[in-house]
């Protein structure tokens, strides 16, 4: 254990332990009355940004934009498509099994507190946070790798707006932006041996990403923001196929 710790660099270092107080806080507030107190405090102060503005970041932690972040970021460097990739499925996949496993109610389920709720009343599986836990894995991944850690403050803020929305409890964020942190730095460990595959296997990654963010075009979530996030992934897969096109004259 001593050992793998000193493999680690600084920031890696940095992650794991943000990453294990956040996991150990969200554990310790879950379902009590702090958790709730505070969510309902935050997200009355919240309404004075509007509904589209926390609409909008909530988007960062949903698959149907970062799937179409990933393929315009890793044009680029097609390796990190995989691991960002493998790393956001993974993240969902935990996230799925945890939510099931705890079954915790949503604060819509009774608003007792009268939060204002943005998009659809989900009532069951609040925790963790799904958005925040993708957000910091994807984001928090990007920002590791290309040592840019402005995209955590984007991270940190998707976790706001999921209280904001009226959509979970501050414990549900602060564990899943700690198990985000987590898969972030598990993907970034194993990144150099994913990278060894070959940029012919790198480059089918991208492809694959931007068929799933084409279908996701269509995904409606009834936020004001989706609109401008179709948008978004329209000009995306614009600006991949403008690549792929270069590369065959390139090659011809």
């Amino acid at each position: 254990m001593l050992n793998l710790l000193s493999n680690l660099s600084k920031p890696e270092r940095v992650y794991l332990g943000i990453s294990m107080v956040l996991i150990a806080c969200g554990l310790a507030l879950h379902q009590t009355l702090i958790s709730e107190l505070l969510t309902a405090d935050f997200n009355r102060v919240s309404r004075v940004f509007g509904d589209l503005f926390w609409g909008s970041i909530s988007e960062f932690g949903d698959a149907h934009l970062v799937l179409p972040l990933v393929v315009l970021l890793c044009l680029r460097k097609p390796s990190d498509g995989w691991t960002i990739a493998i790393a956001v499925i993974g993240a969902a996949v935990a996230a799925g099994g945890l939510k099931d496993f705890f079954d915790a109610p949503r604060p819509s389920m009774e608003n007792v507190y009268q939060l204002h709720v943005i998009g659809p009343e989900v009532k069951t599986r609040s925790f963790p946070s799904g958005h925040t836990l993708t957000a910091f894995t994807g984001l928090g991944l990007i920002a590791l790798l290309r040592q840019q850690y402005l995209w955590l403050v984007m991270a940190a803020l998707v976790a706001l707006s999921r209280m904001a929305m009226g959509a979970h409890w501050l414990a549900d964020v602060l564990f899943g932006a700690g198990l985000g942190l987590l898969v972030a730095l598990a993907a970034a460990w194993a990144h150099g041996r994913i990278r060894s595959g070959g940029r012919k296997l790198n480059w089918t990654v991208l492809p694959v990403l931007a068929l799933f963010a084409a279908i996701n075009v269509h995904y409606d979530s009834t936020l004001p923001s989706d609109p401008f996030v179709d948008a978004f992934a329209l000009w995306v897969l614009t600006v991949f196929g403008y690549r792929l096109f270069q590369q065959r004259q390139n090659k011809a």
